[in-house]
């Protein structure tokens, strides 16, 4: 499950969490003999089991999202820095203008 979660593979966290609950669950209908025992044993194995399934998942789903805005936060780079060649190679002056168009610096 470390190698797992250090390589950031969801569906590996998935497969050994499922085996362990699965061991969980065996091991409980053939140690336990107590039903009410055994009921609450099952019942917080099976919300262990959710919850890590829920936060890799959740997890998996924030790290793609990054993933996908730096790499459009890198094409837009990108773009801007090919306007801006356009723009030194055409205008004889280029300046940056900040929120309220004043000039901040020039290019």
């Amino acid at each position: 499950v470390l190698f797992c979660l250090r390589y950031y593979n969801p569906w590996g966290v998935a497969f050994w969490n499922l085996v362990f609950f699965t061991a969980s669950v065996y091991a409980c209908q053939t140690c336990i003999g107590d039903p009410r025992s055994r009921s609450l044993f099952l019942v917080h194995a099976l919300m262990s089991f959710v919850f890590v399934i829920v936060v890799t998942t959740w997890s998996c789903a924030c790290i793609r999202a990054e993933a996908r805005l730096e790499a459009q936060k890198a094409m837009l780079h990108g773009e801007r820095s090919g306007f801006r060649d356009l723009m030194e190679m055409v205008c004889d002056v280029v300046v940056n203008l900040d929120e309220r168009l004043k000039i901040t610096e020039a290019a």
